[in-house]
């Protein structure tokens, strides 16, 4: 259902009940109202993390767009961070520069992105997520501890041209009987991927079915996860008039004034 249309059946409903603007008073319940409807809520955005995740979204131009001349701008002042997705922190002595908040976004961004390497030069082989799902120091910690260069490019773990390379991460010594497994496991993840070197490395989004980034999805990503599964089904997809859904959707959330309600709020 359209949020506005529900806002305004909201007001409907409260409109014929005690205290109506009880409800919007309540800092609680305006969150509630706006998580989705899995969660309990009415689906109504959050304009304080709708605005965070349109921040973020230059954070995300900035690592994706080539040519820009903003960018450039950007890169002249502040220069660039290894690997070339963000610029250097700013750190100007005083102040709350527009860029500086921008920049702070950019891990908020990396985490809910990941990498496919094209010739492997801008995506670090143990710190950046482009082998299945997770980091491989994460995924693979002895063999990370015992790596020459923690910080090795993939494209320094690559020998050789094309399809016909191979991998070779450098180790600083050989491994014992019992590491052989996680070894092991590390190349089978590598195996099925080849480092290609006329193609460039792509950042591709992590919280949509296409790739591809939105303001949308990630406003969705900062409140997709709850704890506690909300029978919102039963509620909303339910035969029962819109007033007696609003009703049982307030009475979940324990907010119908019965006389104990009254009696606690004095």
């Amino acid at each position: 259902m359209n949020s506005h249309l529900l806002v305004e059946k909201w007001k409907n409903y409260k409109s014929g009940c005690t205290r109506q603007d009880d409800f919007f008073k309540m800092r609680s319940t305006k969150e509630k109202i706006s998580n989705s409807a899995a969660e309990g809520g009415l689906g109504i955005d959050r304009f304080v993390t709708l605005n965070k995740a349109s921040l973020r979204k230059w954070s995300w131009r900035f690592a994706v767009e080539r040519e820009s001349f903003w960018k450039q701008v950007i890169i002249n002042k502040f220069g660039l961070e290894e690997g070339r997705w963000c610029s250097r922190v700013a750190r100007g002595g005083y102040g709350v520069g527009v860029w500086k908040a921008i920049r702070k976004e950019w891990e908020g961004i990396c985490c809910r992105s990941r990498f496919i390497v094209g010739n492997g030069r801008k995506v670090k082989f143990w710190k950046d997520l482009w082998c299945k799902d997770q980091m491989l120091k994460e995924a693979f910690p002895n063999p990370y501890r015992l790596v020459v260069n923690k910080d090795e490019w993939v494209s320094n773990a690559w020998e050789g041209s094309g399809e016909w390379g191979c991998w070779n991460p450098h180790f600083s010594r050989h491994f014992n009987d019992w590491e052989l497994e996680e070894v092991e496991g590390l190349f089978r993840n590598l195996h099925p991927l080849v480092v290609r070197r006329e193609m460039e490395d792509v950042l591709s989004w992590k919280e949509s079915r296409d790739d591809i980034f939105s303001v949308r999805s990630l406003y969705h990503s900062f409140t997709r996860d709850y704890s506690d599964p909300f029978p919102w089904g039963l509620i909303w997809r339910s035969w029962a008039p819109m007033r007696v859904s609003f009703f049982a959707w307030e009475a979940s959330w324990n907010r119908i004034l019965t006389i104990d309600q009254l009696k606690k709020r004095g």
